[in-house]
């Protein structure tokens, strides 16, 4: 899969030499779907892996459980702060603005981008922390 994503991105560089790509490019439309399948994959495989750890050490299925909840918690609000936003993102393409459900998926995205930012922030410093007073 490694040698496909090297293959697609060295043709992508290649067949556009100058910064104007077409969006109608088949190099994008390839590169785009190769995105779309490594993602699946990559999705498939956490939730394999995190079943066959459940099966093999059941002692963790507490944990998954609270974590599945908490990532639960995390989207529903990030849902219900960005339905309330009032925001209008620009389509410059069409001269117009976005429907409402594209922009409420827009805000639900960067909202919990910030979370999870900030939480991987705190979990490095916490583990910084507790590791240096071991």
């Amino acid at each position: 899969m490694l040698a496909i994503s090297a293959v697609l991105v060295i043709w992508a560089i290649a067949a556009t030499p100058d910064t104007k790509i077409p969006a109608e490019a088949p190099v994008i439309g390839y590169n785009l779907y190769w995105g779309y399948l490594l993602l699946g994959v990559a999705v498939v495989a956490a939730i394999v892996s995190a079943v066959v750890g459940l099966i093999t050490s059941p002692k963790g299925i507490k944990s998954a459980i609270i974590s599945v909840v908490a990532i639960a918690a995390i989207v529903i609000v990030a849902v219900v702060v960005a339905s309330g936003h009032d925001y209008q993102i620009p389509d410059v393409q069409n001269n117009s603005f976005f429907e409402r459900g594209e922009t409420v998926i827009t805000d639900t995205s960067i909202l919990i981008t910030y979370v999870a930012m900030g939480i991987a922030i705190i979990t490095a410093i916490y583990s910084a922390i507790s590791d240096s007073l071991k």
